[in-house]
């Protein structure tokens, strides 16, 4: 499995937050809300293939990515992500030896970014109806939290189809972090686990009505 090499994931963090402030203006909020040492999920909606560096973007510490396995297959394109914490995972038939992986990659203190929508909405929406168990599952056996994230702005810049990043605006907001490890002492039920993805999802709707109110305010 990938493991991040540290130049060329801080180039790649240091490339990326710069096209952010090409596009437009580049925020980030509630940073404070990711633990500085420890292991933790962070889940976010999912809209453009932006996603991935605007959740990496915005921190101040490495964190590993799920990214679907055919990503890999492209040329420079696969080398690079597995040298910058991406790891191949199968949508339609998980791996138990993925899951073990990422379990283990956060037991060692490590932040972990997966999109409980599973692939990019294709109207910018969230897809709540669409979210998977996965996230909770893989923070519970490992006995993390789960850090909600609502990205802003990607959807307009490069949604699903787009050629070209177009001008736009850009923030991240990080939520406070959700308990995963209480439920059924690390070894939750399927019910627990879907309790826990309604109570994310619920958390990453309420950053996005958040930052509606905020705008309007401005």
């Amino acid at each position: 499995m990938t493991r991040i090499v540290p130049p060329l994931y801080w180039l790649g963090h240091f490339l990326s937050t710069t096209l952010f402030r090409l596009l437009g203006k580049w925020r980030v909020y509630g940073r404070e809300n990711v633990p500085a040492t420890g292991g933790a999920v962070i889940a976010a909606n999912h809209t453009s293939y932006l996603d991935p560096p605007v959740v990496g973007g915005g921190l101040r510490r490495p964190c590993y990515y799920m990214g679907k396995k055919e990503l890999f297959d492209v040329p420079l394109l696969g080398w690079a992500i597995r040298r910058t914490g991406c790891f191949p995972v199968d949508r339609d038939h998980p791996d138990t030896k993925v899951i073990r992986f990422a379990v283990d990659l956060l037991k060692q203190g490590n932040l972990l970014c997966i999109f409980p929508e599973g692939g990019r909405s294709p109207d910018g929406k969230l897809m709540v109806e669409e979210a998977g168990i996965g996230p909770a599952l893989i923070a519970n056996r490992a006995g993390v939290p789960i850090i909600p994230a609502y990205i802003e702005g990607t959807f307009k810049s490069h949604p699903t189809g787009g050629k070209l990043p177009r001008r736009a605006d850009i923030s991240i907001t990080y939520g406070e972090p959700i308990d995963t490890a209480a439920a059924g002492g690390g070894k939750a039920s399927k019910a627990e686990l879907q309790e826990i993805t309604g109570r994310v999802m619920a958390a990453i709707a309420g950053l996005q009505e958040s930052g509606v109110r905020s705008q309007k305010s401005e």
